[in-house]
């Protein structure tokens, strides 16, 4: 019998676990011969050590997948057995214990040893540091990612502390903090480091420390700057950013795309915020005018005067040449 035999034969059946599986064969033959659809391919979970190497191989090779979006595991997996080891098929009742000490890993029924994981790459990774040239490389892509990767943050933040709801905030995090594990409140937090990083924030900001704290945005100064002016903002506007509406605001201009903007409004209150997103494509220092002629759609009855809380620039609110010309990314209190 051949599988499309049996797939054929499960179609029949209508139900269940054969009638689905036949009916998944149905939909991924249509898309595969639709030529005006795109075919985008998950691959999660332990696809390699699970045998299906080959056939996805096969799949892209014969150009049945457009898009193909896989997980880091598997790219690690795929690595291994690129480099010469092989995953070996285990019992999933054995003892772990035993298996360590036997230098065998495993995922459930899967084994591989733990020497691929550790010697290995680390020997592949130092390989590659030895190389001057990659290095070179790595640092210039470090560099421009870490930027980046700085403004999104800063971003994020000034978005979550003028969002409705409450800003969740965890202790240590007022700074930069450099972790491969999601932040949480179980590990101990250097107070008398934040403290003094707080106490050296300048008060009153001006344009010229904005750039300085933009500048030297490694020492994590810039965030607790961002945390502290949006915190003091909500304790100073506690009826506006717990009871205030939400009212979401559009852009116009070559780089309409690149702004997220919002504003807060109670009665005669206002406070508005303005961020960036995909900041390289608008340029690696998106200040001023590489904003073009992008500005804000605010409502008629809007304020046109705002100081912005975090430089002390005094702009219209609108046009982000002027609103984005210390920092790329805002946060205005309405003062007429």
């Amino acid at each position: 019998m051949k599988v499309n035999d049996l797939v054929n034969g499960m179609s029949k059946s209508g139900v269940f676990g054969a009638g689905r599986l036949a009916k998944s064969v149905d939909i991924i033959d249509k898309m595969s011969k639709d030529k005006d659809c795109t075919v985008f391919f998950g691959l999660a979970g332990a696809m390699v050590p699970g045998g299906m190497k080959e056939i996805i191989i096969g799949m892209l090779e014969k150009g049945l997948i457009d898009v193909f979006v896989t997980t880091g595991a598997n790219l690690t997996h795929d690595l291994i057995e690129a480099i010469g080891f092989r995953h070996y098929q285990g019992s999933c009742s054995a003892d772990d214990k035993e298996l360590h000490k036997k230098g065998i890993d495993r995922i459930y029924e899967s084994y591989m040893p733990n020497e691929a994981y550790e010697k290995t790459l680390s020997d592949f990774t130092e390989r590659l540091l030895a190389d001057d040239e990659f290095r070179r490389e790595l640092r210039a892509l470090h560099e421009d990612v870490s930027w980046f990767g700085a403004l999104n943050s800063l971003s994020q933040l000034v978005l979550k502390l003028t969002a409705p709801g409450i800003p969740d905030v965890y202790q240590g995090n007022e700074s930069w903090l450099y972790a491969l594990v999601d932040p949480d409140n179980r590990r101990p937090v250097d107070f008398q480091a934040l403290a003094a990083q707080l106490a050296s924030l300048p008060d009153p900001i001006t344009p010229a420390s904005a750039t300085e704290l933009l500048r030297d945005w490694p020492d994590g100064r810039i965030k607790m700057h961002v945390t502290r002016a949006g915190l003091q903002l909500r304790r100073s506007k506690l009826q506006l950013m717990a009871n205030g509406d939400y009212l979401p605001i559009g852009a116009r201009g070559h780089f309409a795309r690149n702004v997220v903007a919002f504003a807060r409004r109670r009665e005669h209150e206002w406070v508005l915020t303005i961020t960036g997103r995909f900041y390289s494509q608008v340029a690696r220092a998106p200040l001023g005018a590489m904003w073009g002629d992008t500005a804000l759609e605010l409502p008629a009855d809007a304020p046109r005067a705002w100081t912005n809380l975090l430089t002390g620039e005094v702009s219209d609110g609108s046009k982000l040449e002027g609103v984005l010309a210390t920092l790329p990314f805002a946060l205005l209190v309405a003062t007429a």
